[in-house]
């Protein structure tokens, strides 16, 4: 699989040649041009969670908005997508990273998790993996991390953010950061779950509307900043 370093609106990336994000970058300049504006919501010396960061696209918007006495803990079990995580910090300027090869679940257990390997010319979406099969690698939840603080989650996980909310109960119910949650509906075995948890933490939760239909934000009790925001948001 060749690598290239591709320059856009966020920054500078290492991405796979045939990575099908990587592409849209080359073309528009963007991924997700929404949840640059989602993070306006995040403040300086913030901590937020990158739930499946893939190759570090949104994981470096996130690190740029907490500045250099913030933090963005990055979670990706895909080793060759770390592998591109682990490049993208330096390469975009960025020390404040805590990046980990390991997976958001509901228990500290051990997982197994498909690793692609795809040398063709089609495009691939390499962040679109599932836990099954594959490769060995650490299943961790938010509550072990013990955080003094947390500001902002981001989940991305493929179906399975709602086992990271049931394994961050205690720290969310303790900090109430925003979320930015994924929930894609045309996604196999994908359910409504997680963002019913949150309705049941007190979130209030939107659809926002753009080219990716599948993503939420949630906003904790008494926190109205998302009104301020260049969206459509949608409740749900």
């Amino acid at each position: 699989m060749s690598v290239e370093v591709v320059e856009c609106h966020e920054g500078r990336f290492s991405v796979f040649s045939n990575d099908a994000i990587a592409d849209r970058l080359k073309k528009s300049g963007w991924w997700e041009r929404h949840f640059s504006q989602v993070c306006q919501l995040i403040r300086e010396a913030s901590v937020a969670i990158d739930g499946g960061s893939n190759f570090g696209y949104n994981a470096v918007v996130m690190a740029r908005r907490v500045g250099p006495s913030g933090r963005v803990i990055c979670f990706e079990p895909q080793k060759i997508m770390y592998e591109r995580l682990k490049e993208n910090f330096p390469l975009n300027g960025l020390a404040n990273g805590d990046l980990r090869m390991q997976a958001l679940w509901d228990t500290n257990c051990s997982l197994k998790i498909p690793s692609l390997i795809c040398d063709g010319a089609d495009l691939v979406n390499y962040g679109g993996v599932k836990v099954g099969d594959g490769m060995p690698c650490e299943g961790v939840t938010i509550d072990s991390l013990r955080l003094r603080k947390l500001d902002f989650l981001k989940l991305d996980l493929e179906g399975e953010e709602a086992r990271a909310i049931r394994g961050g109960m205690g720290t969310i119910r303790r900090f109430r950061p925003v979320m930015h949650i994924e929930y894609d509906r045309n996604l196999e075995g994908s359910s409504t779950e997680a963002l019913e948890l949150a309705k049941a933490l007190g979130y209030r939760v939107y659809h926002i509307s753009s080219d990716y239909p599948s993503d939420h934000l949630c906003m904790p009790p008494g926190d109205d900043r998302h009104e301020s925001l260049d969206l459509n948001l949608t409740p749900v």
